[in-house]
């Protein structure tokens, strides 16, 4: 890439390489660092646009108890949760990749999460707009996007570990949802979030 990084010719390349060459576009980004405050303003910033969104999209889910009430009252809310689900993310991540091997540390697994939320708040910008032509579309498009970033996370999770090949980086990625869902599991009991607690 000859773009600078993080230029608007940069980041255009960037989303098309994460779609389709996902490995190449995470070697990219880790090979550009940023500032150690940086990723962690990205990511508080990521969860206040997400606290937003769902803050809009969640209620109806909650009514039909898809959604604990307690997490959709308020943005703040989803946003502190938002941030707690990605930092637990990041780390049992690293954790996980380094328990196979890998060579990848926390600040290099923070400025992945940071990248593919992006990608991914942007993803649903999109559904939620297609969704008000065409439901059914817009939830077929919601499914293969679905599937499809988990091959980009995959990816991305093989370049920031340096693995050989993307199937640690699936174990990694199972041992990360089962310590994300433990650990947010016990949070929940602790603070007497359920839905008796909520």
């Amino acid at each position: 890439m000859t773009d600078a990084p993080y230029s608007r010719g940069w980041l255009r390349r960037m989303v098309q390489e994460s779609l389709f060459q996902p490995r190449t576009a995470g070697e990219e980004l880790l090979s550009r660092p940023l500032p150690r405050e940086a990723p962690w303003i990205w990511l508080s910033l990521l969860s206040v646009l997400n606290g937003i969104l769902y803050s809009l999209t969640l209620p109806g889910e909650a009514e039909m108890g898809l959604v604990l009430p307690a997490f959709v009252q308020s943005p703040i809310t989803l946003s502190v949760f938002v941030a707690v689900v990605m930092v637990l993310m990041t780390w049992f991540f690293t954790m996980a990749g380094r328990m196979l091997g890998g060579r990848g540390d926390f600040a290099a697994l923070l400025q992945v999460t940071c990248w593919l939320q992006s990608l991914r708040l942007a993803f649903q910008l999109v559904v939620m707009v297609l969704a008000l032509l065409s439901p059914g579309l817009a939830g077929i498009l919601a499914f293969v996007g679905g599937i499809w970033g988990l091959y980009v996370l995959a990816n991305f999770l093989t370049a920031a570990h340096r693995f050989e090949n993307a199937m640690k980086a699936i174990a990694v990625m199972i041992l990360g949802v089962l310590g994300v869902a433990f650990a947010m599991t016990f949070l929940m009991t602790l603070f007497g979030v359920g839905p008796s607690g909520s």
